[in-house]
């Protein structure tokens, strides 16, 4: 929920949060082609390759270290945490990084569930629970990305500043909401549900070390018996 649903959030509007971020000499009369189109299609394509290179990068590593993968979580959710806040008050040219940060992180997300949910739960019920899972996601992406971001661009485009594109006859054929507090209060809200995350996630990390310690304890506990029969039996 936390981590996806951000990066959603975040994805969904990034058109947006560059044109409100962008410079214009008239925000009353902008023409079509003066929107920052490129930019917008440059952080779209870096969050795809990131997405990527998260899915293959976090997976190989959580694979071949000892680290448990509640570790990698809570590190994912600190790197999109950071991700966030800079997108918050960063200008466009180092929204670049951190729309970086936004994708590895959630390609990392996506490749660390379905982990986590065979350690927690067992493959008896894998697609159950990786099903319900999934639906997380979903209500985040509807909650963030369309009520909350949504509703506090248009008030703060109906309260505020905003940006007319005209067409070439000069009629106003869209408005978007300009300035940088358009979309401020939405990450920051973001940025502080993902921190929040850090507690369950810790919560989680612990227990699976504890459960961990306590089945080689056990296994340790049942060779020790064992060894113990077979010296009597060898006697």
């Amino acid at each position: 929920f936390a981590i996806i649903g951000c990066a959603i959030t975040i994805v969904n509007n990034i058109a947006e949060i560059v044109i409100s971020r962008s410079e214009f000499d008239d925000t009353a009369r902008v023409a079509e082609r003066q929107l920052p189109t490129a930019a917008v299609r440059l952080l779209v394509t870096l969050f795809s390759l990131f997405n990527t290179f998260g899915r293959l990068s976090v997976g190989e590593l959580s694979d071949r270290t000892t680290a448990p993968r509640t570790v990698w979580l809570l590190a994912t959710i600190v790197v999109m945490t950071t991700a966030i806040v800079v997108f918050a008050f960063a200008p466009v040219g180092v929204q670049y990084a951190a729309i970086t940060l936004v994708g590895t992180a959630y390609g990392a997300t996506f490749c660390l569930i379905p982990s986590l949910v065979s350690t927690l739960f067992g493959m008896r019920g894998f697609a159950s629970v990786l099903a319900a899972v999934g639906i997380a996601p979903a209500i985040g992406s509807e909650l963030l990305s369309v009520l909350l971001a949504g509703k506090l661009a248009d008030f703060y485009a109906a309260h505020g500043d905003a940006l007319h594109v005209v067409d070439g006859a000069g009629r106003v054929i869209t408005t978007h909401c300009y300035g940088s507090a358009c979309y401020r209060t939405t990450l920051l809200i973001c940025g502080a549900i993902c921190a929040t995350a850090l507690v369950p996630a810790a919560v989680l990390h612990v227990r699976v070390r504890r459960a961990a310690a306590a089945q080689v304890a056990y296994k340790g506990a049942r060779n020790e018996r064992r060894v113990v029969l077979i010296a009597r039996h060898t006697r």
